[in-house]
């Protein structure tokens, strides 16, 4: 896992007028990028003029690439910090066999493994904790967002217990919420042992193994196969695994539980970004019982009822809410369709495409629920619940 620095600076002024090098990966299917030890590092946009004391909002930005590569250098901050006026940070982290092996011989004595990029993370929120406020930043309001695998990084911030109180806010675009069984990510790394030849090798356990292996062979062993330098295959692919350590269940189940840190953070980060008198306008899948094979399709973790929704908006912040049921029409078709139709849990999600008949027949429906909602009618129950509430 990511430890603090342990040696002290050099006195002399450091240029960090360039990001950062990146972590090793693959360039090619011939060529390696980056370096293996000192890639761990942050990059940090203030706007002009800002100084320690202003405690501006924070942003650490988790950069995306299928967890195989990627880095922060294409993404300059320096516009965003300035129009948001917030210090804006980007982190480059551990990808590949790096970020994401799990070795058997930690799993078995109960340590974290496979999740060596998240603890990335956890270190650069912890440094920021501790340092930001000296480059303008508020500690206390620090939102971790990120693009695709690295939204999906994020996400697991919320259900991680030991990101607990390491952050306010979370921005996920185009992230999903998921990691692998823990049987799955040891046979990745299985699979990159072969490759390695550590049998023939006369080694006696894959870790030993993978310790020996220099970064370019450990990133040549993924088998990568490039059309081209953005177009590439492997015969391995990385993800987050529940290694009942630092990620103790599926991180769906922990979401669906309420394991949450905190439960309203999204609604949170809301309210932080919202201009005073903004109005935000969300619509909420409705009633626990509910749940089906739909909600795990389109990675629905929650629903709620309408009072759950109206407590939560208040513990955020929020006034002038008002909370109803929506879909009500649409209901009985819900429970029908996913409650007993389509009631195993390996079924698909009912939303796709429609038949033109149909989609013109739903559309009717609605507007009819619209028309009986201008005139005042509140429905008891629905297949959503409809939230507007006013940022103060």
């Amino acid at each position: 896992p990511a430890v603090p620095r342990s040696k002290g600076f050099e006195p002399n002024p450091l240029d960090a007028t360039y990001f950062g090098p990146a972590c090793l990966q693959t360039l090619t299917n011939v060529t390696t990028y980056g370096s293996e030890y000192s890639c761990h590092v942050l990059n940090i946009w203030r706007p002009a003029g800002v100084g320690p004391g202003a405690n501006l909002p924070v942003l650490l930005f988790v950069p995306g690439g299928t967890n195989d590569f990627g880095e922060a250098e294409p993404y300059n901050a320096s516009i965003m910090a300035s129009d948001q006026h917030a210090v804006i940070c980007s982190i480059n982290y551990r990808v590949g066999p790096f970020g994401f092996v799990a070795l058997k011989e930690q799993a078995l004595a109960g340590e974290p493994t496979g999740n060596f990029a998240l603890t990335d993370i956890q270190a650069a929120l912890r440094f920021l904790r501790q340092h930001v406020a000296d480059f303008g930043g508020d500690p206390k309001r620090l939102t971790l967002f990120g693009q695709s695998s690295g939204g999906g990084l994020v996400l697991l911030h919320t259900v991680l217990p030991s990101s607990s109180g390491l952050l306010e806010g979370v921005i996920s675009q185009s992230g999903d919420l998921g990691a692998r069984p823990l049987d799955k990510s040891l046979g990745v790394t299985e699979t990159l042992a072969e490759r390695l030849n550590c049998t023939q090798k006369g080694f006696k356990s894959t870790r030993a193994c993978l310790v020996a292996a220099t970064g370019d062979e450990l990133v040549y062993a993924q088998g990568v196969t490039c059309i081209t330098p953005n177009a590439c295959n492997a015969a391995t692919s990385w993800s987050p695994t529940v290694d009942g350590a630092l990620l103790p269940d599926d991180p769906l189940v922990l979401a669906k539980a309420g394991q949450v840190n905190p439960l309203a953070v999204a609604l949170a980060e809301f309210h932080r970004v919202l201009k005073p008198g903004g109005t935000l306008v969300l619509n909420l899948p409705a009633f626990e019982w509910l749940h089906s094979a739909h909600d795990i399709r389109v990675h629905n973790a929650r629903r709620f009822t309408a009072d759950q929704a109206r407590a939560l908006l208040e513990q955020a912040g929020f006034t002038a809410i008002e909370a109803r049921y929506w879909n009500a029409l649409l209901l009985p078709l819900m429970i029908l369709q996913r409650k007993v139709l389509k009631s195993d849990a390996e079924a698909k999600s009912d939303v796709a495409p429609f038949p033109p008949w149909l989609d013109a027949m739903l559309y009717a429906v609605t507007g009819l629920e619209r028309f009986m909602a201008r005139i005042g009618l509140r429905y008891p129950a629905g297949g959503s619940v409809l939230i507007t509430a006013t940022r103060p």
